[in-house]
């Protein structure tokens, strides 16, 4: 598989809470950047996430990542909000 596909298959085989946070770092939806672009990102939150568990000292059950419900939301409205401003500038430069 070719980087792309093997992002695209990484993706989507996330819970949707996860796709969501990923989608608000990405300032939109993910499909939207290159591949190299999503592997950064993916990339820099798992970093993230591992000092983070690390500083923590947190345990976490393998394999799966734990967000609580606050950040979920967040993320979930950075990205409509990122969505409602996409639609508002299509609103205020309609085609001819």
């Amino acid at each position: 598989f070719d980087g792309h596909n093997q992002m695209q298959m990484f993706t989507q085989g996330l819970r949707a809470q996860t796709r969501m946070i990923l989608d608000a770092s990405a300032g939109g939806s993910l499909k939207n950047r290159d591949e190299a672009e999503a592997r950064e990102l993916v990339e820099s939150m798992a970093q993230n996430e591992y000092r983070a568990t690390n500083d923590r000292g947190a345990k976490k059950r393998g394999g799966v990542l734990e967000l609580d419900t606050k950040t979920a939301l967040l993320a979930q409205q950075k990205l409509i909000t990122s969505q409602i401003k996409a639609m508002m500038k299509l609103l205020s430069n309609p085609q001819a």
